[in-house]
């Protein structure tokens, strides 16, 4: 899916990324300081932008925002686009390279989105992944029915696909807005830290699986390497005995020749014996050359067995603990065996078999040389592979303390996480008139008793105040509520995901609370730790 990629905001005054005529609108696009977030929707003949907007936090002019740049289609499920949009601000916001937490508060750490050229592609390949993964059915052509002169249309992102679609159609520019007020900074931080924990994670994963991938090189390049030589070995020797055999054929077909030659020699020329001694004379002669020639070869023969041997020392140091590569050290054993009986019968024929062990030697040379290059390749591969290992095993052990840092500063402030809320409806004798998270009819209440869900940071006892507010936006006490506060609660919290019952708030005659929309606030210190809806039928 092809799009065009705007990143902008202010780090140091207004910025973007790349500069260039859509600065007036991107600025523009805002039309209410004290929404949270929000989504400009503007139609320009085929072109559609999507430009989404979010401060960093409340009463502060410093916002971050992105925008894809479509030709000829539109997203036809804006609400889950605006899900992609807040997806991706959280995780720029995890990454620290444009965003840090300070003192509670995100701020920027750079000047200009350029100077992080790496994490600027990052971005975009996040929203072209999830795009291509997740938006298949999600866009189509833009139709002909569709408006091209119409004004501006400001809707919720609350609202209905049908009703957003519409504004769409009608209106060349539509604001999304999302009026939900964020009490805090808690849901962001808890979507940190969970995104932190799959990432370690993530991280031990690829360090088993290098260091697997690191044992089964090694074997498998020992094996290689062996597997080569003795297919170079054994081809020699089969060559060997072939050039041997062919070789033979000719010495005796020679002979035979030379015989009958020689005897028609003798027969017609008895005068010629002095010229024989003195041929006789030059093949001795000859002769003594072929075995000083001989005495090298052997001391050549012996120098390149002898290294041959080192080699074999140093591969069978290597795989001591591998019976298969032990099998193999054996047969290229008995394949030296056989090289040292075709030595011996070189030897009984010097003069026909030494340019045959000649090449012998030549062969063994290189096949020495190119074993020692492959050695040296896959030490050098093994050495690259440690390095990198240690250099994961360290950036891992930077990362797992960042973590646990970033999770103490938290735990100082907030000790625990409230993730969900569920409310029941009970009895005096706290038995469940309608189970957590059911319908609860105002005909049947009388005790109204939270169910919390929560993620603890530390293991202590704390204090939780409740207040709970009626429909009209009155609180509800009574004679033991502590001031400013409809109850509270005692209880010792633990680490990790875990659930806390509180008692139950209420009277003891059914219909004591009466329909409509209901709020419980979570207090810890003088601070609002979560805040839930809930309705009375």
């Amino acid at each position: 899916m092809n799009f065009s990629f705007y990143i902008y905001g202010t780090p140091n005054g207004y910025n973007q990324c790349p500069a260039d005529g859509n600065g007036t609108f991107l600025q523009e696009c805002a039309i209410e300081n004290s929404v949270e977030s929000q989504l400009t929707i503007l139609r320009k003949e085929q072109l559609v932008y999507y430009a989404y907007r979010r401060k960093l936090q409340e009463k502060s002019g410093n916002y971050l925002g992105f925008c894809l740049v479509f030709n000829g289609i539109y997203c036809t499920d804006t609400k889950k686009l605006f899900v992609l949009f807040d997806h991706v601000f959280d995780d720029v916001l995890m990454k620290g390279d444009f965003l840090r937490f300070e003192k509670g508060k995100a701020i920027f750490v750079i000047n200009k989105f350029t100077e992080k050229p790496i994490e600027l592609e990052r971005i975009q390949n996040v929203f072209k992944r999830d795009l291509e993964n997740n938006f298949n059915r999600s866009f189509s052509s833009i139709p002909i029915s569709f408006k091209h002169d119409g004004g501006k249309k400001t809707v919720l992102v609350k609202d209905a696909n049908e009703s957003i679609n519409s504004a769409i159609a009608n209106f060349n520019c539509v604001h999304i807005t999302n009026n939900e007020v964020t009490p805090s900074e808690l849901e962001r931080m808890n979507k940190m830290i969970n995104r932190l924990d799959i990432e370690k994670q993530e991280l031990e994963r690829k360090y088993q699986k290098v260091f697997a991938q690191k044992k089964q090189y090694k074997i498998v390049t020992l094996l290689l390497l062996l597997l080569i030589m003795g297919g170079f070995i054994f081809y020699k020797v089969l060559s060997d005995k072939n050039k041997n055999i062919e070789s033979q054929a000719n010495d005796i077909s020679t002979l035979h020749q030379a015989n009958d030659a020689l005897q028609n020699t003798i027969n017609r020329q008895h005068g010629h014996i002095d010229s024989i001694q003195v041929l006789y004379k030059n093949m001795e002669g000859k002769y003594n050359t072929s075995l000083s020639n001989y005495a090298t070869l052997e001391n050549k023969y012996d120098t390149v067995r002898n290294e041959l041997e080192e080699v074999k020392r140093k591969y069978e140091s290597a795989r001591q603990s591998q019976a298969e590569i032990e099998q193999k050290y054996e047969a290229l054993c008995r394949e030296n065996n056989n090289l040292e009986r075709e030595y011996n019968l070189f030897k009984s024929s010097i003069l026909s078999n030494y340019a045959t062990l000649e090449n012998k030697y030549d062969t063994v040379r290189n096949e020495l040389e190119e074993v020692k290059r492959k050695y040296e390749s896959a030490r050098q591969s093994q050495a690259e592979i440690g390095r990198k290992y240690e250099a994961l095993r360290r950036e891992n052990n930077h990362l797992e303390r960042d973590y646990n840092s970033f999770k103490n500063s938290i735990a100082n402030v907030f000790p625990i996480i409230i993730t969900d809320v569920q409310m029941a409806n009970v009895d005096y004798e706290g038995n469940i008139l309608t189970d957590y998270g059911k319908n609860i009819y105002s005909r049947n209440t009388m005790y109204l008793e939270p169910k919390i869900f929560y993620t603890g940071l530390v293991h202590k006892a704390i204090t939780l105040n409740v207040k709970l507010f009626k429909p009209n936006g009155s609180l509800s006490t009574g004679n033991s509520s502590p001031p400013g506060y409809s109850f509270s609660r005692n209880s010792t919290f633990r680490t990790g995901k875990d659930s806390l019952t509180l008692s139950g708030w209420g009277g003891n005659d059914k219909g004591h609370w009466s329909k409509g929309n209901y709020r419980i606030e979570f207090w810890y210190g003088d601070i609002c730790i979560s805040s839930h809806k809930f309705t009375i039928y």
